[in-house]
């Protein structure tokens, strides 16, 4: 019974040995990448950190203080050894929270396509077209191909902001070009993935609140006892006939003095309203949903619309996108203003998948639309048929057919005309009732 026991335990020892004794690239995935990573000067780069994993698509960078400097090395994974004759990367970013500070290329690639070692902000990108010297190509496994930072500009978004490549195909804007003896060949095999930058929480809080000193009593109190009249002079005695009518004088008429009510109590009532009115919505706006997103395409183009969310508390819209359904590495912010975007330069051939979400004044984001797809540069692709063309990129009036037997979903905001209506008339007669509940305190006699 021992030898039986021990043979499985024995394998199992032997074939740890063997993955131990095989090189990474055995048991590794395999395929050539790009990815981002902290800034590293190591000669060895197989030593340089990297960030942490969120998920098998996605890294995440420590929390960052609005005003900090984010420091990126643009890096090519060559697990297969091979000579790198040219690197192109077209990294998205948001402009409204992150600025461009310097892009540096690094020696192995001295040659840069003109414009294509830049941020361009009002496009959102990060543009590198980066070549090697003739003859003398890199191919150590770890290639570093730029030095990128960034500054956080604005540090509000609790959900982060993502850096994501655009374009990874063969002849597009992310590629890795090997020199090879027949031809050139785009060896990029591995999705890049995205980088998420995270923030730090905001140090600014509510000063502490103090409390105040307990006032201090003597051990002994003296009360007077209310039996003991006070004594006066005679000649000091006021008559009780004669103090009548001076008392009576005194007492105001509420017929004809009717004292001023204070508008202190009735401007908190006021303000106690409008804050009832904005937590209701605030809690009701993550529950939300843009309804009717429709998408067409023109050539390499593509114009999405959608009915405006209703809501006094709707600062935004963020729209998603990425070539796999339910995966979007992109992300485009317009103004609540608008409810259409147009997307540019899109490679035709190549599908896309959309959602879009309000953004609250407090950066609260409502739940995403209903996902709508089309392939760059067939608009009979559209899952969601916008019925025209928006003008310069914007949609007047309503321009969205969305596919028949879509369910709609309401995209209003806060709470329904009725509840408002009510808590505004609450409101008006709790004024009422405190400015008349005041005004007979004051006129009592005391």
């Amino acid at each position: 019974m021992i030898v039986r026991t021990s043979i499985p335990l024995m394998g199992c020892l032997v074939l740890i040995t063997i993955l131990l004794l095989l090189p990474e690239s055995a048991y590794a995935q395999q395929g050539t990448r790009l990815f981002l990573r902290p800034h590293c000067s190591e000669t060895v780069q197989e030593s340089c950190p990297s960030f942490d994993v969120l998920d098998p698509l996605t890294l995440k960078t420590d929390a960052l203080s609005e005003g900090e400097i984010l420091d990126l090395d643009l890096v090519i994974d060559n697990v297969d050894g091979e000579q790198i004759k040219r690197t192109g990367a077209q990294i998205a970013y948001d402009p409204a929270v992150l600025e461009g500070v310097s892009i540096e290329a690094d020696p192995a690639f001295p040659s840069a396509v003109p414009g294509k070692q830049d941020f361009v902000p009002e496009e959102g990108y990060i543009k590198l077209d980066l070549s090697a010297e003739d003859g003398v190509y890199p191919s150590e496994r770890r290639i570093p191909v730029a030095r990128i930072q960034l500054r956080v500009i604005d540090s509000s978004s609790a959900g982060g902001s993502a850096l994501s490549f655009y374009d990874v195909q063969p002849g597009g804007h992310t590629v890795v070009v090997a020199d090879r003896d027949t031809a050139d060949a785009d060896i990029l095999s591995i999705e890049p993935g995205v980088l998420l930058v995270t923030f730090a929480p905001s140090e600014e809080g509510s000063p502490p609140i103090e409390e105040p000193a307990l006032e201090e009593f003597p051990d002994e109190i003296a009360f007077e006892d209310p039996f003991v009249a006070a004594e006066l002079p005679i000649d000091e005695v006021i008559p009780v006939e004669e103090s009548i009518p001076d008392a009576i004088e005194d007492t105001p008429d509420p017929a004809t003095d009717l004292p001023t009510p204070d508008t202190t109590v009735m401007q908190q009532q006021v303000e106690n309203t409008v804050s009832a009115i904005a937590d209701i919505q605030a809690g009701t706006f993550s529950l939300l949903q843009t309804r009717n997103v429709a998408v067409t395409t023109e050539g390499s183009t593509v114009y999405l619309g959608w009915d405006p969310l209703g809501s006094s508390i709707l600062k935004a819209y963020n729209i998603y996108y990425g070539t796999l359904s339910g995966q979007y590495i992109q992300r485009k912010t317009v103004a609540a203003t608008e409810n259409s975007l147009t997307l540019r330069s899109l490679p035709t051939g190549t599908t896309y998948y959309f959602a879009i979400r309000g953004v609250s004044a407090s950066d609260e984001e409502s739940a995403f639309s209903q996902e709508v797809a089309i392939t760059v540069g067939d608009p009979r692709t559209s899952t969601a048929p916008l019925r025209t063309l928006p003008v310069q990129g914007s949609v007047t009036g309503n321009p969205v057919a969305g596919p028949a037997g879509a369910v709609s979903v309401p995209g209003e905001t806060g709470a329904g005309s009725i509840v408002l209506i009510l808590l505004i008339v609450s409101a008006s007669i709790g004024t009422i009732l405190a400015w008349k509940r005041q005004c007979l305190v004051l006129s009592t006699p005391k």
